[in-house]
C-alpha cells in the first residue's frame, strides 16, 4: 500500500434559503442594468465573465488567469471564468490518468491483477432495484487497510435505467417566460420524456422587441427520487449560450446549469420532493428576477435556436459495502456510463457526493485515482460499514477504489481553518443551486461542545 503523502481537497456548502425580490425592468436605457443583471446572474451561481476560451477544444486549454475558484474563497464566486477553469481542469485529469476514462475490457483480464481485488456486481443485467440502498448493498470484502486486506479495488456493473420513449411536441407559443404562462409538456403524468425546439429572443421582451430578456418555461412533474434531465443542443448558425433553472411551483430555484463542456447545457437532478416544477432555458447570463413575471429579466443577452430534450424517470443506483477504519482516505473514480459516485457512513447518510472529476484539483504527488467521469473522496471519521452508490447513463461501468492511511501517522497535525463571519459561496460548482450565504462559526459553537463566552477567546486563537 502507498504511503506517499497527499491531500485531499473537500468542499462543504451549507444552502440556506433565498429570496428573490421582483422588480420591474424599465424599457428605457439604464446604465445600472449591467450591474443588476449580473447580480442577479450571480444568484443563480452563473458566472459573470466573459468566456474567453469559449467553446475551445479542451485539448487546447491553457490555464486561465487569476485564482483557481474550486480552491480559492472568492468575494464574487461568479466573476471567475468558469468555463476555461473547466476545461484546463479536465485538460489536467487526463494527463493525470489517460487510460481512467475507459473502462476494463472484460472481468477476467481485471483478475490477473494480484493486487487488486475484483468485484462483480451480483444484480443480474437488465434489472434494477435489487441493490439500490445502503441497506441492499453488495459487501466488497476484504477491501481496507488490514493487514490482510487489499487497498485497491475494481468494481464492474451495469446500470439499467427506466428505458424512456422521446414523444416530440410543437414550439412553444409565445408569450411563454413565467411560470403561470410555461408550456405543459406533460412529462411525468403522461410522457416519460419529450423533445421539442424553440428560440430564446422571439418573445416579447427579445432584443429585438421589449429587450429585458426571452425566456422559454416548460412544466414538467415528477416524484420524489426520479431523475429529471434537460438537455440543451444547438446547432450553426445558432449563436445561443444556453443556460437552463429550475423553479418549484412556489418559484423557488432547485438548480441552475450553464454550461456542459460546451456553451450547450444539460441539468441532472434528482427530484427533492413529489411535485411540478418549471425548467426555464435563457440565454447567457439573463435569468428572469420572478419567476412569475415573464417581463422581469434585466437584459436580452445571448439569443438563438436550441432543440431542448426533457425526461422525468426511475434510475438504477447500484451500492457496494466497504469497512473502514477512522483515517482511513478513500479515494473513487469511475469510468464508462457513470457518472456520479456517492459516499455514504453507516447510517446511510450521504457525505460526499461528486458528478465531475475534480482530480484536476489534487497535488501531482497524490495517489488517490483520477482521470474519469467523476472522482469522490472522503477521510472516514467513524469506523464501520460505508457505502459507494453509482449512477449515470444506462450501460457498463468501471468503478476503482483505492484507501489509504497518511504517512507519519501520530506526528501529524491537522490544522483547521474557521470562518467566524460566514462567507459566499457558489454552490453551482458542487452541483447547488446558487450563491448561498455559509452559517458563521457562531451558530455552530454549541454542537462543538462550546458556549457564546468561548467565541472571542476561540476568536483570538
Amino acid at each position: 500500500m502507498s504511503r506517499k503523502m497527499f491531500t485531499v481537497v473537500l468542499a462543504a456548502a451549507v444552502l440556506g434559503a433565498s429570496t428573490i425580490v421582483p422588480s420591474t425592468a424599465s424599457a428605457e436605457p439604464d446604465p445600472r442594468i449591467d450591474e443588476d443583471l449580473k447580480d442577479q446572474a450571480a444568484t443563480f451561481g452563473f458566472q459573470v465573465a466573459e468566456k474567453e476560451t469559449g467553446d475551445a477544444p479542451v485539448a487546447k486549454a491553457g490555464r486561465p488567469g487569476g485564482p483557481n475558484p474550486y480552491l480559492a474563497l472568492l468575494e464574487e464566486p461568479s466573476t471567475a471564468d468558469y468555463a476555461a477553469w473547466d476545461k484546463y481542469l479536465a485538460k489536467k485529469s487526463r494527463q493525470r490518468n489517460p487510460k481512467a476514462a475507459k473502462p476494463a475490457k472484460s472481468f477476467d483480464a481485471l483478475r490477473r491483477e494480484p493486487s487488486t481485488i475484483v468485484v462483480d456486481e451480483d444484480e443480474p443485467d437488465g434489472t434494477r432495484g435489487r441493490n439500490d440502498t445502503y441497506q441492499t448493498a453488495q459487501p466488497v470484502k476484504k477491501f481496507g487497510t488490514g493487514r490482510n486486506d487489499q487497498s485497491t479495488a475494481r468494481i464492474l456493473g451495469q446500470l439499467d435505467n427506466e428505458e424512456v420513449d422521446f414523444v416530440e411536441i410543437r414550439p412553444n407559443r409565445e408569450d411563454d417566460g413565467s411560470i403561470p404562462l410555461a408550456r405543459n409538456t406533460r412529462v411525468g403524468s403522461r410522457y416519460k420524456g419529450i423533445t421539442t425546439s424553440g428560440t430564446v429572443g422571439d418573445g416579447p421582451y427579445g432584443s429585438s422587441a421589449g429587450g429585458s430578456g426571452d425566456f422559454d418555461a416548460y412544466k414538467v412533474s415528477g416524484k420524489a427520487g426520479l431523475q429529471l434531465i434537460a438537455d440543451i443542443d444547438t446547432n450553426y448558425p445558432s449563436e445561443l449560450d444556453s443556460v437552463l433553472a429550475l423553479f418549484d411551483s412556489n418559484g423557488e430555484l432547485v438548480a441552475a446549469y450553464d454550461d456542459d463542456m460546451s456553451l450547450d447545457s444539460r441539468l441532472s437532478i434528482s427530484l427533492p420532493e413529489d411535485g411540478t416544477y418549471y425548467l426555464f432555458v435563457a440565454g447567457f447570463f439573463s435569468v428572469p428576477e420572478d419567476p412569475f413575471d415573464s417581463s422581469s429579466g434585466l437584459g436580452a443577452e445571448s439569443e438563438g435556436d436550441y432543440d431542448l430534450a426533457i425526461s422525468v424517470s426511475d434510475v438504477d443506483v447500484d451500492t457496494y459495502a466497504v469497512n473502514l477504519e477512522v483515517g482511513d482516505v478513500l479515494g473513487l473514480s469511475v469510468a464508462g456510463s457513470a457518472n456520479y459516485l456517492g459516499i455514504q457512513d453507516s447510517s446511510g447518510t450521504l457525505v460526499h457526493g461528486s458528478q465531475q472529476d475534480a482530480s484536476g484539483l489534487y497535488p501531482s504527488v497524490s495517489p488517490l485515482p483520477g482521470g474519469g467521469n467523476a472522482v469522490n473522496e472522503h477521510v472516514v471519521d467513524e469506523a464501520g460499514m460505508h457505502y459507494i452508490s453509482v449512477r449515470g447513463d444506462s450501460g457498463r461501468y468501471d468503478v476503482t477504489a483505492e484507501v489509504y492511511r497518511p504517512g507519519t501517522e501520530g506526528e501529524r497535525v491537522q490544522t483547521l481553518y474557521l470562518d467566524f463571519d460566514g462567507a459566499r459561496l457558489n454552490t453551482n460548482i458542487f452541483g447547488g443551486p446558487g450563491v448561498r450565504t455559509l452559517s458563521p462559526m457562531q451558530s455552530f459553537l454549541a454542537g462543538w461542545g462550546l458556549t457564546n463566552e468561548d467565541y472571542e477567546p476561540l476568536a483570538r486563537q
